[in-house]
């Protein structure tokens, strides 16, 4: 998916949980799986930090597991604390949406097997018609319509 659908998704799922400071970080939090990636939203801004993963994992690898995820999500709610409960539901979400393309995600790294369920193209209709469902869902969730 688009680093745009993404960071709506995250945001919106981290509305839902804690708020405008949630929905911050669930968009952070969708967009952080990919920062290993030269291209991607969080890679162009963060390359200091993409650049030194990727000389450790490779893109769609460790970071869009199911073991990082669920440790995140684990963190968040022993941590007792929305934002991060937020942030880690951003993280999942982002992998949710790769699963909606062909090359899929290792769920069971460090298994190389991918998992994907629908074989959508990044960028393609499919793509943006999630990204305004999502942008619907969010105006309707602040404007309370």
């Amino acid at each position: 998916m688009m680093g745009i659908t993404h960071a709506a998704t995250g945001a919106l799922i981290g509305l839902a949980i804690g708020g405008p400071l949630g929905a911050a970080t669930g968009a952070l939090g969708a967009l952080l799986p990919d920062v290993d990636h030269p291209r991607s939203m969080a890679g162009r801004r963060a390359w200091l930090v993409g650049g030194a993963l990727r000389l450790v994992v490779s893109h769609r690898g460790a970071l869009h597991s199911g073991l990082v995820a669920g440790l995140l999500v684990l963190g968040a709610l022993v941590a007792d604390h929305p934002t991060l409960l937020a942030g880690s539901a951003g993280w999942v979400s982002h992998i949710a949406l790769d699963m909606l393309n062909r090359a899929g995600v290792p769920l069971l790294w460090p298994s190389r097997r991918r998992f994907w369920v629908l074989p959508f193209r990044t960028g393609g209709i499919v793509d943006r018609l999630i990204l305004l469902g999502v942008l619907v869902a969010l105006v309707r969730l602040v404007v309370g319509i």
